[in-house]
């Protein structure tokens, strides 16, 4: 390809600089002039000719692939009508004030974007673009009128650059899925409008900025999948309009801080996978709202607190994989719209509860792997809704209710590695009493060891 080079200049396309050059001169003509504003000395051109420049010599640093996404974008077409550009009026003519090119199989690098040549922008998404490298250019932080930001889905490196801090207006910051590494800045704290953060999927490490408590706007954050270490911030409970957190997969240590009781808009509360200590606090119960609550794989210790019961919202709890004792609360029946509950691996002891046979919409219950002891109650049999049900590795005794039988939707029964009472051998087997009842089952109902 031939190429043009003015002295001391990077060399580039010729193709490149005459697309320039043909939108420097007939961009007034196309937009009239009546809406084209003279350049003045600090200017030096329209501002619409400059972002279209600073956009067309981009796409010229794109791989040769790239170029179907953006056909459009070449001088005998307004800039306005280019593909994934949006404008608006100002008072010195059209600008561009969105560019939404997700998943359009860009290939090349981001940070050859000058952002700082498109101040006007107010919404950015260049997201799943899984060919796009580079990193997060700081001149990002120049875009002082940017409300939404999703690089997400890319092949992103390199740190998040403090000059993010400087876009006051941001509510959507979204770098999830790309190959980040350093720490969150601690500057992000200054972000005061931001309502969704997702940095998940990176290689992020450091401890979550306790600054991070002052995005008292925060809707949405989710930092799974990183490696991020140190404690949950204690002032959490400052978030006070946090629907959705997620830190699973991360290095977390320390307890839950108890002031997470104030987050009472919170629906769905993920901590996967940490090293998390202490024990769950009873202020987890003023969370009125949750519907999932997920903690297995940490280093909980401790009863299952009985307030977990006023979760009456709840539809899945999951806290395996821990080191909680004591018994199962007595008022688990409360949590009457509960689908699924997984508690196994831990070292709970006593009796099934009774008023687990007020959880009518549950359809899989694994307790396995505790020391819960006694019999296995009659009123499991009113669980019609239930598919999977896993007591195995406890100490139950007893005989296997026939109400069992009344359980028409249940597909896997796992019991072995208990006491059961049988009329024949301890190999598994169907049992006969069942069989008829429990249509979907599989072949075998597990009983003995």
């Amino acid at each position: 390809m031939a190429t043009c080079r003015a002295p001391g200049a990077q060399e580039l396309p010729c193709c490149f600089l005459t697309e320039v050059l043909m939108v420097m001169f007939l961009l007034p003509s196309m937009l009239g002039e009546a809406t084209v504003v003279a350049p003045t000395a600090g200017q030096g051109r329209a501002p619409l000719t400059a972002q279209a420049a600073a956009l067309l010599q981009w796409k010229s640093s794109l791989t040769s692939g790239s170029a179907s996404a953006l056909n459009t974008w070449r001088f005998s077409v307004h800039p306005c009508n280019w593909t994934g550009i949006t404008c608006r009026a100002s008072h010195q003519g059209p600008v561009i004030s969105q560019v939404s090119l997700q998943t359009a199989g860009l290939a090349g690098r981001l940070d050859a974007l000058d952002f700082q040549s498109l101040p006007f922008l107010t919404k950015v998404d260049i997201s799943n673009n899984i060919q796009l490298s580079g990193s997060v250019p700081p001149s990002i932080g120049s875009l002082v009128e940017l409300s939404s930001l999703n690089f997400s889905g890319n092949q992103l490196t390199g740190s998040i650059p403090t000059t993010v801090s400087k876009l006051g207006s941001l509510a959507m910051l979204d770098l999830s899925m790309n190959g980040l590494t350093g720490t969150i800045p601690p500057s992000i704290g200054r972000l005061q409008s931001l309502q969704k953060l997702h940095l998940y999927n990176n290689n992020l490490t450091g401890a979550i900025p306790p600054s991070i408590t002052n995005l008292t706007m925060l809707g949405d954050a989710r930092l799974f999948t990183n490696q991020l270490s140190g404690p949950i911030p204690t002032e959490l409970g400052k978030l006070v309009n946090l629907a959705h957190l997620e830190l699973g997969g991360n290095l977390l240590t320390g307890p839950i801080p108890g002031s997470i009781g104030n987050l009472d808009k919170l629906q769905y509360l993920e901590m996967f996978d940490n090293f998390l200590t202490g024990p769950i606090p009873n202020e987890i119960g003023n969370l009125r709202n949750l519907v999932t609550l997920i903690m297995s794989k940490n280093n909980f210790t401790g009863n299952i607190p009985s307030a977990i019961t006023n979760l009456t919202r709840l539809r899945y709890l999951a806290a395996s994989k821990n080191r909680l004792s004591g018994h199962l609360p007595e008022h688990i029946g409360h949590l009457t719209d509960i689908q699924e509950i997984y508690l196994y691996k831990n070292q709970l002891t006593g009796s099934i509860p009774l008023s687990l046979g007020n959880l009518t919409e549950l359809s899989y219950l694994y307790l396995y792997e505790n020391k819960l002891s006694g019999s296995v109650p009659y009123v499991l049999g009113s669980l019609a809704n239930l598919v999977e049900l896993s007591l195995s590795s406890n100490v139950l005794d007893g005989q296997l209710p026939s109400s069992i039988g009344n359980m028409s939707s249940i597909t896997f029964l796992f019991l072995p590695n208990n006491s059961f009472f049988q009329h024949n051998s301890n190999r598994s087997r169907k049992s006969a009493e069942f069989g008829d009842s429990l249509p979907l089952l599989q072949p075998i109902i597990w009983v003995g060891p």
